[in-house]
């Protein structure tokens, strides 16, 4: 393995960039890292990892917006790579720090796809779309995490497959597994013979966070034994707390707020079904970790999700953005408790034989090796043809 000196660029600190930065360094890289913003949510509870070389965000001065804004960032970026000297960039989503470091024209160029960067660009802007399409055929490689998101990338930046390595990120599979240790949240609120629904996307708009919960207004209606678990926080917190106390369902829907990731696990062993109502998605991390907990899921028709469920045989899919679907789903799912814990162990394999985070990241250090090693050679390609064969 060739140490390099690797610049590591997100949109902000979350769970999934301190994931990817830990991992750089245990693999002994030299590592910095910079935030496209700083978010007034917190992503992230745990520090920066204690190696990582952390640098002020491009986006310093609030005051600034529009073009002067993008000018001050596209500017920090050339200070960046000239102080940091790196071999390599590491940068997603696309249309934000993969989108400067492709206007600066350094190489290599790794970019990241973080689904919805891709998958939903189409419906946003002409202007989004030419951003992306230049980004993608600056980069010398490009990662997705499924291969929804590698057929939007050809499609949108005309690039051909062999510069594209794609695996699902994954998951912890010593965390997320069906004998993690529980909270025991049903004997502390009663619900000992009540059916759990856990949703753990945050309250954005894209996740349809109100939309999840009009459903589950419905199940509620119908089944008097339905609980609701919401992990997670975000801007639509307030609307969240509104509709619940609104309707009387404080008793029946809790809402725990952000869940750091190494307690995921014992939240999602107290529950019988994972459902998500996003509108996007790339193999969703959520997702695989609900998975590897044994739970059945119902989620959309949407990007990734179509490669983890197989409707009927291991979950359910609905079409995006159907309120009413989705309740009727989820009233049919809790019907049968065999059924579901059948679907359970299905999906615990699949995630073990998949989505193995540990195996998988190896993939992305040799991407990273190859590509320090190679650049600017044939020997590129011919490594990315490799992983996709």
């Amino acid at each position: 393995m060739t140490v390099s000196r690797i610049l590591f660029i997100s949109q902000n600190y979350s769970t999934h960039a301190r994931r990817f930065l830990a991992g750089l360094v245990v693999a002994g890289h030299d590592v910095w890292f910079l935030p496209c913003e700083t978010s007034a949510n917190e992503f992230e509870l745990r520090a920066v990892p204690g190696a990582v070389k952390l640098l002020p965000p491009l986006e310093q001065n609030e005051s600034s917006s529009g073009l002067t804004a993008f000018l001050d960032s596209y500017t920090r970026m050339h200070h960046v790579l000239e102080d940091v000297k790196p071999d390599l960039v590491l940068a997603g989503p696309i249309q934000t720090g993969g989108f400067l470091a492709a206007l600066v024209d350094f190489h290599p160029l790794l970019i990241m796809s973080w689904g919805c960067d891709v998958l939903s660009v189409q419906r946003k802007s002409q202007w989004l779309s030419s951003v992306t399409k230049f980004t993608l055929n600056r980069a010398d490689m490009i990662l997705t995490d499924c291969e929804a998101v590698t057929a939007a990338v050809c499609v949108h930046g005309s690039v051909p497959r062999h510069r594209i390595v794609c695996f699902p990120w994954g998951i912890d599979i010593k965390i997320f597994r069906p004998d993690a240790p529980a909270l025991r949240l049903r004997q502390r609120f009663g619900w000992e013979d009540c059916r759990v629904i856990v949703s753990a996307r945050s309250f954005e708009p894209m996740h349809g966070t109100m939309l999840f919960l009009e459903a589950m207004r419905q199940v509620l209606d119908c089944r008097s034994d339905a609980r609701v678990l919401m992990l997670g926080d975000g801007s639509l917190r307030p609307r969240v707390e509104e509709f619940i106390a609104e309707r009387g369902l404080r008793d029946r829907i809790l809402v725990v707020g952000r869940v750091p990731e190494e307690m995921l696990a014992r939240y999602f062993v107290e529950a019988d079904l994972y459902i998500s109502a996003t509108q996007c998605d790339g193999s969703s991390v959520s997702l695989l970790e609900a998975l590897g907990c044994g739970l059945t899921a119902i989620v959309p028709d949407v990007g990734g999700n179509k490669e983890w469920i197989v409707h009927g045989q291991n979950g359910w899919l609905y079409p995006v953005a159907d309120v009413d679907a989705l309740a009727v789903v989820t009233t049919k799912a809790l019907e049968s408790d065999i059924a579901r814990r059948k679907m359970g162990l299905t999906n615990v394999r699949v995630v073990r034989e998949r989505a193995n985070w540990q195996r998988n990241f190896n993939k992305l250090l040799a991407a990273c090796d190859r590509l320090v090693s190679a650049y600017p050679s044939r020997e590129i390609l011919e490594y990315a043809q490799l992983q996709n064969r």
